[in-house]
């Protein structure tokens, strides 16, 4: 028996003499055996009584492949060395071991262990290479399960399910895999990389590996592990391709996991840690990850076909989240989150985020057809978040809870929203830097919702419209582009650092609009300003009708309007819902601060309305107020005031009980009459009235330092 420790035979069985074999069985020593490992094809098995087994393997071909043919491979918890060495060597589970003298012309690069069985393999020790680390696989089409298994000194490990294609030159092309599952409980342990090749795989224990690549379904693997085909398949079609349990878990540099059968896909109820390699998750079928984490000290990157993740996806660097066909990336109640790099999303379905985190310390880029996040968080820490939806965004918080700042959209940098449809519910999209909203039919910012920018905002849709909300571009200017409309009601603000731009078919504007400096813009074909407020350093609008009624439009300087026809009503009702906007006591209207009021078009109506120019009486050598109307003025019971000169040129002029006043020059002139019953024209210097007639009676006031009246008819 010394003998053959130290001098391996070419053939599996000893003869041992009777009388001796008795003697080693009394006293406990090794002796040969062919019952947990079996060779079929001449490698040498020594089953040692408290040792592990060890198997001389065959002489390898011309290509290092040494190819040992079983009938059953099973290991129990001692082990088995597979003695790759023609001389002595020491190792972990067996000490020294002796030479293989089927090695005479070199050790194998390649350990090749193939098992014809009905029967699954059952691997419950370590198996270790002696002498020069190989490459083993262990290969059975019936299954492979690992109960406290691993390898030793080997430069590569494969478990598979397929049957070993060969080459002529007896090298190894491939596995065809057709049936089988790997099973791993309690531990599998290798330093080496491991690739696991079968139809299904279970993971109830925990896999420690340099690398690992798990290739699940009914394929043709290349050596090098990658998939180059399909095979038709032999039994039912797994329900799961890889199912990492509860109790499971793998931890490796690298991390592979694929699955290739239609709707066949990944579970992970345990964990998955991979290290500065990353992992790459590649299935046909869905990815599930709960209760469980996922994290990589590198990158991530996911295909699927759907994705439940209601735990942690976590990565260092990258993640990239592809899904195909129109499937659903569902992260409620989950984690999905990238320490130092970029989130990319990719699905032709929807992305939810009900509670869910979707983080990225640089981009998040989305692309779906449908995403809600309801109460969910996108942040990004140092970077942007671009949404792009074919269908509808919907960005959502309990109306029944306050404005969270803490959800929503949150990006550090740019936030850009392309979408059918935007719906912001008492909830925020907050950008530190620049915001871009394109939606082709709605953006609805309700419910005590913040759209928000330290910069510009940018928003074209079809309609906005603002609830209770707020809209808010902090020191940069506001486009808004809304073909249709745009609703700001009562409780709604829009403001702009700088300036505004507003182009839309119809402005309802009850709340406040407020630009803080430059030139703004207001084009639209129905203004109403009921009880609103609008204010400007300076402001031109363009609109076809405009109302005013009860509501302040104000400049800090120069205010222009291009109209029809203008309601600058009851301006004194604004007083009842100044406070809202923080002011006291302020009266309605069209007004200017230090600038000059300019209105043209064709009809102004005034009555009990208030336009006051220059209110700060600042000296500057134009016009204060401008107004050219082709229709007429009528500005009963109405006050059109400034501090310095007027100039009113318009059709008719009704100014019962009104008054027309200037600081200085007043010039009036009508090309129809002048109606001044009970109403005052006056200057602190020259007031020129001309008229084909004016009425002022004996109750109307015309007054100035030089009074000029030219009429055909005075009465």
């Amino acid at each position: 028996m010394k003998n053959y420790l130290n001098n391996s035979s070419n053939t599996p069985i000893l003869k041992i003499k009777p009388v001796f074999l008795c003697v080693s069985i009394i006293l406990g020593l090794s002796t040969v055996a062919q019952g947990a490992i079996t060779s079929t094809n001449g490698a040498g098995i020594l089953t040692q009584g408290n040792g592990p087994t060890i198997v001389h393997i065959k002489a390898p071909s011309q290509n290092g492949v040494s190819h040992n043919i079983y009938s059953a491979f099973d290991v129990d918890q001692k082990g088995v060395i597979l003695n790759n060495s023609a001389n002595n060597s020491n190792t972990q589970i067996g000490g020294r071991v002796g030479g293989n003298a089927n090695l005479t012309n070199g050790r194998a690069k390649v350990i090749l262990n193939e098992v014809n069985s009905v029967s699954a393999t059952t691997l419950n020790g370590m198996i270790e290479v002696a002498g020069g680390k190989a490459q083993v696989i262990v290969a059975n089409a019936s299954g492979i399960t690992c109960n406290n298994c691993g390898f030793i000194n080997t430069n590569r490990a494969t478990l598979t399910t397929g049957n070993v294609i060969l080459a002529n030159d007896g090298s190894i092309t491939g596995y065809n895999v057709e049936k089988g599952k790997v099973t791993i409980n309690s531990h599998f342990d290798t330093n080496s990389p491991t690739d696991i090749i079968a139809r299904s795989i279970a993971v109830n224990g925990v896999i420690s590996a340099k690398n690992i690549t798990a290739t699940a379904g009914n394929n043709i693997v290349n050596n090098n592990g990658q998939v180059v085909g399909r095979t038709t398949g032999a039994g039912a079609q797994p329900i799961v391709g890889i199912d990492v349990s509860a109790i499971g878990g793998m931890y490796a540099d690298k991390i592979s996991l694929i699955t290739t059968e239609n709707g066949v896909g990944v579970t992970n109820a345990g964990n998955i840690s991979v290290g500065n390699g990353g992992l790459l998750i590649d299935t046909s079928g869905g990815l599930i990850n709960t209760s469980a984490n996922i994290t990589s000290s590198g990158s991530i990157n996911i295909k699927s076909m759907g994705l439940t993740n209601n735990s942690v996806i976590n990565a260092n660097n990258d993640i990239d989240i592809t899904i195909s066909n129109p499937n659903t990336l569902n992260n409620n109640n989950g984690r999905i989150e990238a320490n130092k790099g970029n989130v990319n999303i990719t699905t032709l379905g929807y992305i939810t985020n009900a509670n869910g985190v979707i983080k990225a310390a640089k981009d998040i880029n989305t692309i779906s057809n449908t995403l809600v996040n309801d109460n969910g968080l996108f942040k990004s820490t140092n970077g942007d978040i671009n949404i792009h939806s074919t269908g509808a965004i919907y960005n959502r918080d309990s109306i029944q809870l306050p404005n969270n700042p803490n959800k929503g959209f949150i990006a550090e940098r740019d936030v850009s929203i392309n979408a059918i449809s935007l719906l912001n519910e008492n909830s925020n999209v907050t950008a530190g830097r620049d915001l871009n909203i394109k939606a082709q039919s709605t953006v609805d910012n309700i419910s005590n919702s913040k759209i928000t920018a330290k910069r510009k905002v940018s928003v074209s849709a079809m309609n906005l419209t603002q609830l209770s909300s707020e809209l808010n571009a902090q020191n940069g200017k506001m486009d808004i582009d809304a073909s249709v409309s745009l609703t700001n009601d009562s409780v709604s603000k829009i403001h702009s650092g700088k300036l505004i731009n507003i182009e839309t078919y119809k402005l309802v504007n009850t709340g406040s609009i407020i630009s803080d400096n430059g030139l703004s813009n207001i084009t639209t074909s129905v203004l109403s300003n009921n009880a609103g407020y609008i204010k400007a350093k300076n402001l031109d609008i363009k609109s076809h009708d405009l109302n005013n009624l009860g509501g302040l439009i104000n400049a800090e300087s120069n205010l222009n309007i291009e109209t029809s026809a203008l309601n600058n009503t009851y301006s004194d009702e604004f007083q009842y819902v100044n406070t809202k906007f923080g002011l006291t006591n302020q009266n309605g209207g069209l007004q200017t601060n230090d600038g000059a009021i300019t209105i043209k078009g064709d009809t102004l109506y005034n009555w009990y309305g208030s336009i006051a120019a220059n209110i700060n009486k600042q000296n500057i050598a134009r016009n204060d107020i401008d107004i050219i109307l082709k229709a007429g003025l009528q500005n009963n019971y109405g006050a059109i005031t400034g501090a310095n000169n007027q100039k009113i040129n318009v059709g008719n002029l009704d100014n019962y009980a009104g008054k027309i006043a200037a600081g200085k020059n007043l010039t009036v002139d009508s090309a129809i009459r002048i109606e001044n019953s009970y109403g005052i024209l006056s200057s602190n210097n020259t007031t020129k009235i001309t008229s084909p007639t004016v009425t002022n009676g004996t109750t109307g006031t015309i007054s100035g330092n030089k009074v000029i009246v030219n009429a055909i008819q005075k009465n």
